[in-house]
């Protein structure tokens, strides 16, 4: 003991080398590299403004808390659908999923606004450009192995009889794919619990209420579609009908 304190104090890095050398190997991650990618969204125009919330007194004075971000997307042209489309977004991810593929492909935002349809994007309370609230749980963000086991590259890992099927994504679908890189970059972790469904469920028909003369279409997927729900029971003369996509799990 005393040999190794008088080495310590003379080479004072002597300890950390043999700790390193001694230590297991560290498996070495890639880099996530992206890549540029060309987006071609249909001719619109865009909106962006803050609905819900309300204003609230504290220590350092008034402040405005539980608004939700939305995009108002309207086609170049007329619009010939009778009703808009909000659209919700799932766990981990924000409203922009639906306005490019990661590839650079168009989104199902553009697949509508060249259908003649309005649409809204929204970003769940406490995720995205909805903000980031401290006092509410969240599930953790998705790993990489989940998202390709639910997403990218199911095939690979048969936890279902159609992942075998699976022929859709753009590349290999893992750490070494740049459109995979791109996709996964908007990962982030899921707000959840009964705070964020009591937001969701007044702002969405405040939106309705407030920017839409008559009723909406609701398109969800995943944990969004509980959201759509909660806000059908909540204004249901507001909604003409109400999609969900891989509501209750994620294989395609």
């Amino acid at each position: 003991m005393l040999f190794l304190t008088t080495i310590s104090l003379i080479f004072p890095s002597f300890l950390h080398i043999v700790a390193v050398a001694l230590s297991p190997p560290v498996s070495v991650l890639p880099i996530p590299r992206t890549t540029q990618i060309q987006v071609t969204e249909a001719r619109q125009t865009r909106k962006v403004y803050y609905v819900g919330g309300s204003y609230n007194h504290t220590a350092n004075g008034t402040i405005i808390q539980d608004q939700i971000y939305v995009e108002q997307l309207t086609p170049d042209g007329r619009i010939t659908q009778p009703k808009p489309l909000i659209l919700f977004h799932g766990g981990n991810i924000a409203g922009d999923l639906w306005l490019n593929k990661p590839d650079g492909g168009r989104g199902w935002a553009s697949f509508f606004l060249d259908r003649a349809y309005q649409v809204y994007t929204v970003d769940t309370w406490g995720m995205g450009r909805s903000g980031e609230e401290v006092d509410i749980p969240r599930a953790g963000g998705s790993t990489v192995e989940g998202a390709e086991r639910a997403f990218t590259a199911p095939e690979r890992y048969s936890k279902y009889f159609q992942a075998r099927f699976h022929t859709q994504w753009p590349g290999n679908g893992s750490l070494s794919d740049p459109t995979f890189n791109n996709f996964y970059a908007r990962f982030r972790p899921t707000s959840i619990g009964p705070k964020v469904e009591t937001i969701m469920r007044s702002a969405l028909c405040d939106l309705i209420r407030t920017y839409i003369s008559g009723q909406a279409i609701f398109v969800a997927h995943a944990i969004g579609s509980a959201y759509a729900i909660q806000a059908s029971d909540a204004c249901p003369k507001l909604i003409a009908a109400h999609i969900s996509l891989e509501g209750d799990q994620s294989p395609f």
